[in-house]
């Protein structure tokens, strides 16, 4: 799956203006298959072989490189990928290790976590 598969309209409420009309006839109904038809799909539980060919999946992609331009300010350019395997030493917040379903592939050796005092409002 590329970098903006998660991108959607939780992400940008905009995509749905990107989309052609034929796409969907009204908004709730662009979100709805944008969500059931790609972006709600985990790629490693799915069969997602051949799905970057369906013309509605290419109509999103459009949409969704269109979005991630605008807010990052450049083409995104993907990741050269590196014969093997790679180790990186990386601080994460924990909650980033929960949320890592998506295009990168994460595995975790060692994890150690560091508990802060939140800041509370009395």
């Amino acid at each position: 799956m590329p970098a903006e598969h998660g991108c959607d309209q939780h992400v940008f409420r905009g995509i749905a203006h990107l989309l052609p009309r034929s796409f969907a006839p009204s908004f709730p109904e662009r979100f709805s298959r944008v969500f059931c038809r790609l972006t709600g799909i985990n790629g490693r539980l799915a069969r997602t072989r051949h799905i970057e060919q369906r013309a509605e999946v290419q109509a999103i992609r459009r949409a969704q490189r269109l979005l991630l331009r605008s807010a990052v300010g450049c083409r995104l350019r993907p990741l050269r990928k590196l014969p093997g395997t790679a180790q990186f030493s990386l601080p994460i917040d924990p909650g980033t290790l929960a949320a890592a379903v998506g295009p990168v592939a994460v595995g975790a050796t060692e994890m150690r976590a560091q508990l802060r005092e939140m800041d509370t409002e009395e």
